[in-house]
């Protein structure tokens, strides 16, 4: 059993994270690879709002070239943020001290991060996603769009899926309450919310964050569960309960961040299924 060192008592704010940090160092190395983060290859640096972009340069510039270029934003909203320099085997995150959030949320927040850093150095051996798959290379493959949506959802679910696991103070919700979240973030996965497919994301998260669906035996029993107590909204239902089942199948593999692109595809179109779902349902009444 880890013994959590992280208290609030006396510290200042970047104090506690910093021994939330070493906390999470221990739990993460403990459930997937020993020694995968130490003090060598993982960089911590503390910035605020006002300063956040003159940081951004100065971590970057010594440690992760690649997020110099002009793909990447320096002013963006953030408590933290992942980076990876894969052929050096260095690691890092970026923290902004003057967020609102305080206390254990933090280990979510640097569990979260940590397992970003942990899929995209394992997820393709190494390889970059959007280098594998870009534009550029796939041209006019119609399965561009799934992949690339499909990746998006991906990487913010199992980042967060895995920090829900192995954060000592994650929540879990009742039936009942799983409903009336999955309802209330449902309303903004929609074309007039820039953040929606990180919704979408948080909502898929949060269906295993109810016991019973988390310790279904197989995907079909989970979605019967899901499907008797009413949790996703009528009109996305079907495309709902296709994810979980996607989901379920993914997870049930040893090394379940090691991407499938297949998967990736079928979650992509998924997703874009319930984003456009009047279009889809106006097509299939077609067909």
């Amino acid at each position: 059993m880890i013994h959590l060192k992280a208290n609030t008592a006396g510290k200042t704010k970047r104090e506690y994270i910093e021994d939330v940090i070493e906390d999470c160092k221990l739990i993460f190395n403990a459930a997937f690879a020993d020694q995968f983060f130490h003090d060598d290859n993982l960089k911590v640096a503390f910035c605020t709002s006002e300063d956040q972009a003159s940081v951004f340069e100065e971590f970057c510039g010594k440690y992760f070239p690649l997020y110099l270029d002009e793909n990447h934003s320096r002013t963006d909203y953030f408590a933290a943020q992942a980076m990876t320099n894969v052929p050096e085997n260095i690691c890092g995150i970026l923290i902004c001290l003057d967020t609102l959030d305080e206390g254990e949320i933090w280990y979510q927040i640097i569990l979260h991060e940590m397992s970003h850093i942990f899929c995209i150095t394992n997820e393709l051996d190494g390889e970059n996603f959007y280098v594998k798959y870009s534009k550029v290379k796939m041209g006019d493959d119609p399965r561009y769009h799934f992949l690339y949506v499909g990746y998006a959802i991906w990487r913010e679910f199992v980042a967060d899926y895995m920090a829900s696991e192995l954060n000592p103070f994650s929540e879990t919700y009742s039936l009942t309450d799983l409903r009336k979240v999955v309802r209330q973030l449902d309303k903004n996965v929609n074309l007039d919310q820039p953040d929606r497919a990180q919704i979408y994301s948080q909502i898929l998260v949060s269906v295993f964050q109810n016991p019973r669906v988390a310790q279904a035996a197989d995907a079909n029993d989970a979605v019967q569960i899901l499907e008797k107590n009413r949790v996703f909204p009528p009109q996305n239902r079907r495309n709902y309960c296709a994810t979980m089942e996607l989901l379920f199948h993914q997870l049930d593999q040893e090394s379940f961040w090691k991407l499938n692109v297949d998967f990736i595809e079928k979650l992509g179109e998924a997703y874009l299924k319930i984003l456009f779902c009047e279009t889809y349902s106006i097509l299939e009444g077609l067909v």
